[in-house]
């Protein structure tokens, strides 16, 4: 990239990062279900390693491979800062975070994929969440609101990250639209998501606990009032929606609508009191918490919660940033369905007389469903017209919808006659879907036809359906957007061959399909065909190259590419895109669900069109000379229009699929009961707050403040980490590598033997594993006295990674190969606290100290006898695991190459040498540090 413009992909990396919010977000919901949700399988204190392998834990297990995959994808994150040349955005912290990540999500998944960490793993993915939806909304920049008019909604330029959540919700409110963005309390994030959070927790957790042992409240004439509250209250948002939009005098367009940033009277009286509507909207969370107190738990389904849990994210969302557009129509039809429900549920608690007049009850799980395929497609339209409206949202918005549609069809489908008796149109016993597409697309996949539905790729619905999003967005947005600045590419002859290709292989399978069905000997009856399901030798052979045919259809896309290459965008009209896309999918259901049967002879006549348009382009493409003989070319489209294959209904069923991951059981014995010091619980919160402290908040403590004078202090301390580690050493060289000790100084394995001598080790060694941990006092020490030229990358990545290390041998290898090394660091570690003692005094002991520079030498000795030494298992057997050498080596040389490039510029010509106290740092890499963090 050094001689290159950066990339623009920004809409590539909007899309990468819808897509990790979404999956991340399905992976938690699976992972949460099966484990500390009620109904799970975990205890949230302490879970062993079980090794269950029941039939639901086998379809986990099976599909857990595409969510490792999709964290892989988070290496995306840095391949996208290089292509758009952001270079300063690949801090240490960045790679080395991405880089071990990787490396742990490895590990555990291939050697303890259940137990303990679950409860981190979850959390870590609600970061992610969090983080992701950051950066697809720090993504649409100032131009998130902006529209063709001249009057322009203006946004912050940038939003710098910032861990304080207040500041956080303060820059994300700040890029909203400026007449909803001071809305009182609505639209702050920290009422909006702690509420959702609150509203789960309750209505799945605490709400049931609470009402366990207790009778349902008699709340009825309360709920009742409710209803027609929200009857009412949406009733009037309705008719003043419609007014300002669509109605006669309104100012929108029906078909595609942008953001205008309108002000004047009408709109600010409309504005001024959109809080109430949207807090309103918010109360439709009470109607779960109704259920909860009447103890109607059955109605509580997981689709009734994600439902409301999504129309209050969205509420939020759209309110603050696309309060005006094109989802108003949406809106509008959104609001008339509840208006509707809320309708029938307070004529439900009038009771039997009035429930045996609701016949109608099934037909709103209709018009929800029928509501959400109206909006996805309205929405859509500002991908193909430009009205104005960010693309961004409308896919956002999609994700959203879909997913919804997607439970409600299945809703529909597993309970269509449920009683008219209950209020909500659900029932748990009866709703089973999936949220993993994985699993979605085998179920698919199953129902199809036993003759084609094992064909490679072409018929999976993950490979067909993001081809054909891929295909319409390269053709209609990110393709004219890359060629608009860019000459036509050169590729006539490419062009002439495909035609080609194309012309012989409908040709051939068109003669194949003929010989099968129509031609004499064939087996087709020409007035009415149906599904045989036949499967002799002639059948199999045909239906073995069928995949082919069908992946050559698919190339059928290529025309419109080529296209966009030539930049011959006049031909890229609705009626080719639409075609090519509707043509795509048809292949892939009739293949899949109606392989043979009446659709053959459309097939057949589609195929010889075909034929013919593929010779006429390839005819087309000779030029002048040509092209004045083809007056055929209007024929085609008459052609066309004589050839339509007829379209049929598809009922689709939703698995079920969970996700579960274990840890615990495979740590040691010896040492998996110490108190706190090997509890990931304690460990990871305990490092994340020191990096936390030493890079954030602790320097903006310290901003204002004097430094602290506390180096009597820090002499105790370096004393007692000299006597720790020293009796440490002792009894650790005592049961192993000295005299009398029984281990091998070459390979020493694990062989979990419990000698006396070895139990007293155990039995203390909790205590020098927290005095290790003590460690991370060395920084803060730097901290509090303003010595932050000090803490260095080297220095807090070093502390950061022998804590983690302290705690993986701890747990799972606390005896073996790795005790030399920690004999060895425990060494070095004495030296070093004995040279911060001495350096303490002042000057009148330092010039004494001249071995300061060996320190630097000995822990790159160190690190280098460790590797080799931890390397030994990997060609001797010796009974250590391999995986744990191969996790310990990665890190060690991580930390040898930075102290290697520490030496270099500290003590040689390589850089500006360093001369600037015990752990000597330079001041470019402190002020580059602290650039970094500002940036993050």
């Amino acid at each position: 990239m050094a001689n290159r413009e950066p990339y623009r992909i920004i809409n590539l990396i909007r899309f990468h990062n819808a897509f990790m919010v979404v999956v991340s977000a399905w992976f938690l919901y699976l992972l949460l279900k099966f484990t500390y949700l009620p109904g799970g399988r975990y205890s949230l204190w302490c879970q062993g390693i079980t090794g269950y392998m029941d039939e639901e834990m086998a379809r986990y297990y099976k599909y857990g491979w595409f969510f490792i995959a999709a964290r892989y994808a988070d290496h995306l994150d840095t391949l996208f800062f290089v292509l758009r040349k952001k270079f300063t955005h690949i801090t240490h912290l960045h790679v080395i975070h991405h880089t071990i990540v990787t490396i742990n999500i490895w590990y555990w998944a291939l050697y303890a994929p259940e137990g303990q960490p679950a409860f981190g793993l979850g959390l870590n993915v609600f970061v992610h969440i969090i983080m992701y939806t950051y950066y697809l909304l720090a993504t649409m920049g100032p131009a998130l609101f902006t529209s063709s008019s001249s009057r322009t909604v203006h946004v912050s330029d940038e939003m710098e990250f910032t861990l304080n959540p207040f500041a956080l919700s303060n820059k994300l409110v700040q890029m909203g639209d400026p007449r909803t963005r001071d809305y009182p309390l609505v639209v702050n994030p920290l009422f909006v998501f702690p509420l959702v959070i609150f509203y789960l927790y309750f209505v799945k957790i605490a709400g049931p606990r609470w009402m366990k042992d207790k009778k349902p409240f008699d709340i009825i004439n309360l709920v009742r009032a409710y209803n027609l509250f929200m009857v009412a209250v949406s009733a009037i948002f309705l008719f003043l929606h419609l007014k300002l939009t669509y109605l006669p005098g309104g100012r929108y367009s029906l078909w595609c609508q942008g953001i205008t940033g309108y002000t004047d009277d009408e709109l600010t009286r409309y504005y001024k009191y959109g809080w109430f509507f949207v807090a309103v909207r918010y109360a439709d969370l009470l109607d779960t918490v109704f259920c909860v107190l009447r103890k109607k738990f059955n109605q509580i389904t997981h689709l009734h919660v994600i439902h409301h849990t999504l129309v209050t994210v969205n509420v939020w969302f759209y309110t603050l940033f696309a309060p005006e557009g094109q989802p108003a129509l949406g809106l509008a039809i959104n609001v008339f369905v509840h208006i509707v429900m809320y309708f029938y549920y307070f004529l439900a608690t009038l009771g039997p007389q009035v429930r045996k007049h609701l016949w109608w009850k099934k037909y709103l799980t209709t018009m929800q469903i029928v509501q959400f395929v109206i909006v996805m497609v309205h929405i859509s339209i500002p991908l193909f017209v430009d009205c104005g409206f960010p693309r961004s949202i409308v896919i956002i918005g999609n994700l959203q919808t879909f997913l919804l549609l997607c439970m409600f069809v299945n809703f529909y489908i597993k309970a269509p006659t449920l009683p008219c008796t209950q209020v909500q149109p659900t029932s748990a016993k009866t709703m089973v879907f999936t949220l993993n597409p994985i699993t979605l697309a085998n179920s698919i996949v199953e129902m199809g036809d036993p003759r084609t539905r094992d064909y490679p790729l072409v018929l999976n619905p993950l490979f067909v359906f993001p081809l054909v999003v891929c295909y319409l967005y390269f053709v209609k947005v990110a393709g004219p957007r890359w060629m608009r600045d860019r000459k036509p590419f050169d590729i006539i002859n490419v062009v002439r061959l495909y035609n080609l290709f194309m012309v012989v292989v409908a040709a051939v399978f068109l003669y194949l399909h003929l010989k099968m069905t129509y031609l004499p000997g064939g087996r087709y009856n020409l007035w009415c065909q149906g599904i045989t399901g036949e499967t002799d030798e002639e059948l199999v052979q045909y239906y073995k190259y069928g995949w082919f045919f069908i992946a050559v259809r698919y190339a059928d896309l290529l025309d419109t590419v080529f296209c966009v290459l030539r930049k011959k965008f006049s031909q890229i009209t609705h009626l080719h895109v639409i075609h090519h896309t509707m043509v795509t999918v048809n292949v892939w259901y009739y293949a899949l669900f109606a392989p043979e049967g009446q659709p053959a002879l459309g097939l057949a006549m589609n195929a010889f069109v075909h034929v013919v348009m593929y010779f006429y382009y390839f005819l087309a493409t000779l030029g002048p000379r040509i092209r004045k003989h083809l007056w055929w070319k209007k024929y085609l489209t008459t052609m066309q229009i004589e050839v339509q294959p007829p379209q049929e209904e598809m009922t689709l069923s939703f698995g079920l699929s969970f996700l579960l991951q274990k840890l615990y059981s495979i740590s040691d014995p010896r040492t998996r009961d110490y108190p706190v010091v090997l509890n990931p619980f304690f460990v990871f919160p305990m490092v994340a707050a020191y990096l936390y402290f030493v890079k954030v908040s602790g320097p903006r403590w310290m901003q204002k403040r004097e430094p602290f004078r506390i180096i009597n202090v820090i002499r105790v301390y370096n004393v007692a980490m000299i006597a720790v580690n020293s009796v440490s050493l002792v009894m650790l060289l005592i049961p192993t590598y000295l005299p009398g000790g029984s281990y091998n100084l070459w390979c020493q394995g694990i062989t979990g033997s419990f000698p006396e001598e070895h139990l007293k080790y155990y039995k203390y060694a909790w205590i020098f594993i927290a005095w290790r941990y003590a460690d991370l006092l060395d920084t803060v020490f730097f901290v509090l006295r303003k010595k932050f030229n000090q803490v260095t990358h080297l220095h807090v990545i070093h502390h950061t990674i022998v804590v983690v290390n302290i705690w993986f041998y701890g747990r799972f290898a606390p005896a073996g190969q790795p005790a030399l090394g920690i004999a060895l660091n425990t060494f070095v570690h004495i030296v070093m606290y004995t040279y911060y003692f001495l350096a303490s005094f002042g000057p009148r002991m330092r010039r004494y100290l001249w071995w300061k520079r060996y320190l630097t030498t000995l822990q790159i000795v160190q690190f280098i006898v460790i590797i080799a030494h931890m390397s030994v298992p990997l060609f001797v057997e010796c009974g250590f695991p391999r995986p744990a050498v191969y996790v310990a080596n990665t890190q060690t040389f991580l930390i040898l190459c930075l102290f290697v490039n520490f030496y270099l510029r500290s003590y040689t010509g390589y850089n500006k040498p360093l001369t600037q106290g015990a752990k000597q740092v330079s001041e470019e890499n402190a002020k580059a540090s602290a650039e970094n963090a500002k940036k993050r």
